[in-house]
């Protein structure tokens, strides 16, 4: 079993703590929500656990072995979206898969754009495969950045609120999709308010003023 931890993290950033001795365990085959409220400090533990920042002290480790930059086999969903403008639908969410076919050119072309066309009708974005990112609304933005990290069916999955431009329908759809990862023994990790999404995950980190609920600073 692979396991992604972060152990007593503290993170400083423009001379606020952020962060304070903070501890997060997920595991392979299993989902763990990361809530709390605005402030909180969720968006900042989920890019520690990430690998993006460094935390001013504790670690943060995948099987033991303490990260020394951006976690492999990581699809990541970032508040902002992250799409690339120049870009339509379709070839950002392929954009994952064509990296890896240009890198290990192990996944035929044919194959990468099937499953590109698979996962955009799963969300119902097959309609607007085509158009750019600003032409799409939140929503469909939204959307467009969970197929992308999903794709290519990446062994550890970080969700930074992604349905929190989703109506009820588009949310289910795309937290089915999320969870469906832990089907491949994949690391999932979701950080929301919304109480709903939180049932549906596994397990629970609940933060508050950048530390643990429940634990003082």
């Amino acid at each position: 079993m692979s396991e992604l931890r972060a152990d007593r993290v503290t993170v400083i950033l423009g001379g606020v703590r952020v962060l304070w001795g903070v501890d997060a365990a997920a595991r392979s085959g299993a989902s763990l929500a990361v809530t709390g409220p605005a402030g909180a400090g969720k968006t900042t533990l989920l890019h520690v656990m990430g690998g993006f920042i460094r935390p001013r002290s504790g670690r943060v480790t995948l099987d033991g072995a303490e990260l020394a930059g951006r976690l492999p086999g990581l699809g990541f969903v970032p508040q902002t979206f992250g799409l690339a403008e120049a870009l339509t639908v379709r070839e950002n969410v392929s954009l994952p898969l064509r990296i890896r076919q240009s890198v290990e050119n192990v996944t035929p072309a044919a194959e990468v754009m099937a499953r590109t066309d698979e996962i955009l009708e799963r969300l119902g974005l097959d309609t607007v495969s085509s158009q750019l990112p600003s032409e799409l609304s939140g929503g469909q933005q939204q959307r467009a950045a969970v197929a992308r990290a999903l794709v290519g069916r990446p062994r550890i999955v970080i969700a930074d609120e992604p349905t929190a431009e989703l109506d009820a329908d588009n949310r289910d759809l795309a937290m089915e999709l999320i969870l469906s990862a832990c089907a491949w023994e994949a690391i999932v990790v979701v950080a929301s308010h919304d109480d709903e999404v939180v049932s549906r995950c596994d397990s629970l980190l609940r933060l508050a003023d950048g530390s643990v609920a429940g634990e003082a600073p």
